[in-house]
């Protein structure tokens, strides 16, 4: 199950509603921002070249099989875009798929969650077909796995791409069958994990007993990525009622959670922001006295004054005073 990222704020009466250069991660690995491409899998002389070229992600992969791989036709994003290549392979010699019958499979990734990491498979050589074809094929994404597809024969191989990168593009050879198959390397799409991130962040502070609205904080623009955007509003009762606590959700499952101590209250937020709001933090400082017992209290002496004042009316010359807390 996708657990989308999300932000819960807690306040101290309630809890309302639960581009670049490489990056370095950890163990000294790098993520290249800049695309790469591998060597070809399978036939390496047989058929002629193809090649999709570079695209933003992998979102669909139709597959054609029998006795070899017969054919595959991908679909990438480009821009949020769905776009569809022409198929590669599957020029003729169906009859020589006999006996195997010859099946059609659709793979349908959850793009932008799930992205192409690995993809593997077998190849040899099949009399009356090409010196050296895809007999079996199998793909993995970051959520689960397709396949295996075809026959299991042959010399196998084995492709996935590092922790941090996906396949962004297919490569090969091709003629009546699917003879090789190669890849198009890329950084993963941190900001394209999740539909419903955080679009934007506005906040109101006080400012010397005043209303101050600052501006928003993310939302520049990707908002195709999403499939619904929804607005809310959180009022706080201030300043008998301030923030505390302040939890989410990052990634897929990590969660993070952020308490205030005793006497203390959230005064300011922080962060990080492009298209959508990246990263939180918060300005702390000592929470307002607890005014709401002297409100009480005041109200028990005015009740008690306009009790005085109705008992005394027929007294002459006596004067009450109320000193206000």
């Amino acid at each position: 199950m996708f657990i989308t990222p999300t932000l819960s704020f807690s306040c101290l009466t309630c809890k309302r509603g639960d581009e670049g250069s490489d990056k370095e991660l950890s163990g000294g690995k790098t993520i290249s921002s800049a695309p790469m491409s591998t060597e070809l899998y399978g036939g390496l002389t047989s058929g002629r070249p193809w090649d999709d070229g570079i695209n933003d992600g992998v979102r669909e992969i139709t597959l054609v099989y029998g006795k070899c791989i017969d054919s595959i036709c991908v679909a990438y994003d480009q821009d949020g875009q769905l776009v569809k290549t022409g198929k590669h392979g599957g020029l003729g010699g169906s009859h020589l798929h006999k006996p195997y019958p010859i099946r059609t499979v659709e793979i349908k990734l959850e793009y932008p969650d799930e992205f192409l990491i690995g993809v593997s498979g077998s190849s040899c050589s099949v009399p009356g077909m090409a010196p050296e074809v895809l007999r079996l094929l199998k793909f993995e994404s970051n959520k689960r796995s397709f396949g295996p597809f075809g026959v299991e024969e042959g010399m196998p191989f084995n492709f996935r791409v590092k922790d941090g990168e996906q396949i962004v593009g297919f490569k090969g050879r091709n003629g009546w069958y699917l003879d090789g198959i190669g890849f198009h390397i890329s950084r993963a799409p941190k900001r394209k994990l999740s539909r419903n991130v955080q679009e934007s962040l506005v906040t109101t502070l006080e400012l010397y007993g005043g209303l101050v609205k600052t501006g928003k904080h993310g939302g520049f623009g990707g908002n195709h990525l999403h499939n619904n955007l929804s607005t809310v509003e959180i009022k706080l009762e201030y300043p008998n009622e301030f923030l505390v606590t302040v939890s989410g959700t990052l990634l897929r499952y990590q969660g993070w959670h952020r308490s205030v101590k005793d006497g203390e209250k959230i005064v300011g937020l922080r962060g990080i922001n492009g298209w959508y709001l990246d990263a939180i933090g918060f300005h702390i400082s000592h929470s307002p006295p607890k005014r709401k017992r002297f409100r009480i209290v005041r109200k028990r002496l005015s009740k008690a004054y306009e009790s005085i004042v109705e008992i005394t009316k027929p007294l002459r010359n006596v004067d009450f005073t109320l000193i206000s807390l």
